[in-house]
């Protein structure tokens, strides 16, 4: 299984949210690698990497920055899409018209 699409966000007073992508089957070759999309996990962390949480399995993602608000609250944006990730990317995207906001509390 590889993982892809890292993200490090502080998550309350004292944790950090981490999460990634997770791609089964992936065969890597001159840096790219394709396989099926396994979901966006989800852990929380101590300053020191110390795992608070187990692992979470979510069918969405977290792309793009993620904005940390005064309540230590994490808000990001995504289009509901299911990314491909069965052959190498040439450009295209897939399309969506709808665009979603997470909010994840402490």
């Amino acid at each position: 299984m590889e993982h892809v699409n890292v993200h490090l966000a502080p998550y309350g007073k004292d944790r950090l949210l981490l999460s990634w992508e997770s791609v089964k089957n992936a065969t890597c070759k001159a840096g790219t690698c394709t396989g099926t999309f396994a979901g966006t996990h989800l852990r929380l962390i101590d300053w020191n990497g110390k795992f608070q949480s187990a692992a979470k399995v979510v069918q969405d993602r977290i792309t793009g920055d993620i904005a940390v608000s005064a309540d230590g609250s994490l808000t990001w944006a995504y289009a509901p899409a299911t990314p491909s990730y069965a052959k190498p990317l040439t450009g295209a995207s897939p399309t969506s018209t709808t665009l979603r906001i997470a909010r994840l509390k402490p």
